[in-house]
């Protein structure tokens, strides 16, 4: 509990960092504790490795915060996050090339930390080790941090260049569609209850860094569809903290009246577990976007920018494409779970189980599933907020 608390308060101080070195202190705090609650389970070989892999991928991916931070500072004269901006601006009038590369260093420790492909081998593991109510944080809050990296550096800090807003940007939004390809069409072939949400993850991060890709290469072409495209990805990126926990908790429900999470070993829990049964549906109907959950109305803005942006850069209209293609798979995966776990016979389990549903457990379940609701039905306050967000963007 010590652990899961420090992990919160990582997070929290990150988002709230005013300098690079609060910012670094934090970020490492957060993955440390995040580390040792992956390996919670310490005498399982798989979860220590788990963990090492996750600690050493976000690690040494992540040290290129750290060199950028410090080579800007040099010329910032201060760590402050506003300063180093102003020293990426100045540099880049002298050596873009230079900007570039710190950029890029920046973009690799915070892609890490938000599991963007080829950087994201470490997240089913670590998700699939985890206990589920650290996996629903893990999952739900702390890879946004790597997301929460990307707009800080791509939105706010960016030289104010439309040849380098559109390179990036079609990188973020290209990296994003792979996410989305990658991750749901591995989630559609795990047998693992926990990996096939993990997986699931890496696709939906993909709609997030597909609607910042988008807004980023956007913002000097059509800046009213880079505002829609960042409303819809901060909204998604809401959105995913809801229905994803959820996800995890209702495994994390099968698995304390099963005892397994292995697929071939599980069926008939719906008498046993109705609540979880029925919020793991509501989830899988959020998650591929159906109307009128939460997926639905994030994923719809997403869907019209990429669209309609696809007029200015038609790669983006490709991406749209793929990305209506993809909410299919997801479904089809999660249905593949629900019907796998909660339908057909009742298996038989190990002596000592079949625990049934606890108040707390089931309270903890209700709250995100209504979030699920109320977030799809009354759209405009995360709208507002969203492009209230923007009002900060230079220029």
């Amino acid at each position: 509990y010590a652990l899961f608390l420090l992990l919160i308060a990582g997070m929290m101080t990150v988002v709230m960092a005013a300098d690079w070195v609060l910012f670094l202190l934090s970020w490492e705090i957060m993955g440390l504790s995040a580390y040792l609650l992956v390996m919670f389970d310490w005498r399982s070989f798989a979860n220590t490795r788990a963990a090492w892999v996750y600690l050493l991928t976000t690690h040494v991916a992540g040290s290129g915060i750290l060199i950028s931070a410090c080579a800007l500072s040099l010329v910032a004269g201060d760590f402050s996050v506003t300063g180093t901006a102003g020293a990426l601006q100045a540099l880049y009038a002298e050596t873009p090339a230079y900007v570039h590369l710190l950029v890029g260093l920046f973009a690799l420790g915070f892609a890490a930390k938000a599991a963007l492909f080829p950087l994201a081998y470490w997240l089913p593991g670590a998700h699939a080790a985890a206990p589920a109510p650290v996996s629903a944080v893990l999952s739900g809050l702390m890879v946004k941090m790597g997301v929460y990296g990307l707009i800080r550096l791509f939105v706010f800090m960016l030289p104010d260049d439309p040849v380098a807003r559109v390179i990036w940007g079609l990188l973020l939004a290209t990296l994003g569609a792979v996410n989305m390809v990658v991750g749901n069409l591995r989630a559609l072939g795990e047998q693992h209850a926990k990996r096939l949400v993990a997986q699931s993850s890496i696709g939906q991060i993909g709609y997030i860094v597909l609607g910042v890709g988008m807004a980023v290469a956007l913002a000097g072409r059509a800046p009213l569809l880079a505002a829609v495209a960042f409303a819809g990805a901060l909204y998604h990126l809401i959105n995913h903290a809801t229905f994803k926990p959820l996800l995890f908790l209702t495994v994390g429900a099968v698995e304390h009246h099963s005892g397994t999470l292995d697929l071939t070993k599980l069926g008939g829990l719906l008498k046993a577990v109705p609540l979880s049964a029925g919020l793991t549906l509501l989830g899988a109907l959020a998650i591929a976007g159906t109307p009128p959950l939460n997926g639905f109305a994030s994923k719809w803005l997403l869907y019209r920018a990429s669209v309609f942006g696809g007029l200015q850069l038609p790669l983006l209209a490709v991406y749209g494409v793929i990305a209506i293609f993809i909410s299919t798979v997801s479904l089809a995966a999660y249905l593949k779970y629900f019907g796998t776990v909660f339908l057909g016979p009742e298996r038989e389990y190990p002596a000592g189980r079949k625990a049934p549903e606890s108040p707390a457990m089931s309270a903890s379940l209700a709250i995100l599933g209504a979030l699920c609701v109320l977030l799809g039905l009354f759209p405009a306050p995360v709208v507002q907020a969203a492009l209230a967000a923007l009002a900060g963007v230079p220029g």
